[in-house]
């Protein structure tokens, strides 16, 4: 058994100049992944990185699938290429309002996702010489050939998850499972583990192909009492989503999830924070001294392969949020 999983980090939200300079601290500190997402445009986001990160890895975490196979094809291919293919692809379908703002027909989003990453991944072996038609019930692509030079090994896919069809489609598509920030280790081994796996079978892979990621907040201080007030903050206000209300009730967490929602839209912010009750804190969050973060990670080890840490700065200032980040980054390095 490994002593703690991959450690990854999201780079710190703000300008395209700042993820640049975070990426740079992170990568010196040895940080082995270092992911951003569609806070910025993802691609766009993952370049900046690219371009500044000598050896850590790359990752979306998550670009959504609201690009065409063949033109995130292209982006990913360009990203291998700067990355010398240390690229890794975080895909998700993103919150049900997305397909709203992109004109897309909201209907069978998993069975969509699974034909998206099978159209994608036949781009990706798509050259001049020799072009790629795909068709499928959602997406027809014909006669595609790379525009550019350059061709690259196809990325590995971690598939953003929480519901069931989504753990279903990781386990049949997905180079690894991306389960999202709130979601309980207990809900994963107990039920959610058993929807990857049945996927993968469905697909003819045997289970132990798909790596398993947990996303987790991180908060870090000398207080430990600081510390977890910050984290209440952060859950209370990321419970208010939708797949964030709907993965906690599947994991029993349901009365919690409602209080802090009733809360929220009462405008009671107090009251929204003590709804995070201690035992939701620690299943879904990391959150007390440098020390207390550590053992958290290493309490992984046998079933993640990757713990990916996005800092909860929750009423932070910019640069109170930046010191924060790198207080994490330096906690968890090595």
């Amino acid at each position: 058994m490994i002593e703690r999983p991959e450690v990854g980090m999201w780079a710190g939200i703000g300008t395209l100049g700042a993820l640049a300079d975070d990426g740079r601290f992170l990568d010196a500190l040895g940080i082995p992944s270092i992911w951003c997402g569609e806070q910025q445009e993802a691609m766009v986001a993952a370049g900046v990185l690219a371009a500044t990160v000598t050896r850590a890895a790359i990752g979306t975490a998550i670009a959504q699938i609201t690009r065409p196979p063949a033109l995130l094809a292209l982006g990913a291919t360009t990203l291998q290429v700067l990355t010398d293919n240390r690229f890794r692809l975080g895909l998700g379908l993103g919150g049900a309002g997305v397909d709203r703002w992109m004109g897309i027909p909201s209907v069978r989003r998993a069975q969509r996702f699974i034909e998206y990453v099978r159209a994608f991944r036949a781009c990706m072996r798509a050259s001049r010489s020799h072009p790629v038609t795909f068709e499928g019930e959602f997406y027809q692509i014909r006669g595609y050939g790379v525009m550019t030079e350059h061709t690259a090994p196809t990325p590995p896919v971690w598939v953003a998850a929480s519901g069931p069809l989504m753990l279903q489609a990781a386990g049949e598509v997905g180079d690894g499972v991306l389960l999202i920030n709130m979601f309980p280790p207990a809900y994963f081994r107990n039920t959610a583990r058993a929807l990857v796996e049945r996927g993968a079978r469905r697909a003819g892979r045997h289970p132990s192909e798909i790596k398993i990621g947990f996303t987790r907040y991180v908060a870090v201080d000398s207080d430990r009492a600081t510390a977890r007030e910050r984290m209440r903050s952060t859950l209370a206000r990321s419970a208010m989503a939708d797949y964030h209300q709907n993965v906690l009730t599947l994991a029993g967490y349901g009365r919690e999830a409602a209080a802090i929602r009733g809360a929220t839209e009462q405008g009671d912010v107090t009251a929204a924070r003590a709804a995070v009750s201690d035992e939701l804190l620690d299943a879904v969050a990391l959150a007390g001294t440098a020390d207390d973060v550590r053992r958290g990670i290493a309490a992984y080890a046998e079933i993640a392969d990757l713990v990916l840490l996005h800092t909860a700065n929750t009423g932070l200032t910019p640069a109170e949020g930046d010191a924060h980040n790198r207080a994490v980054a330096e906690a968890v390095a090595g």
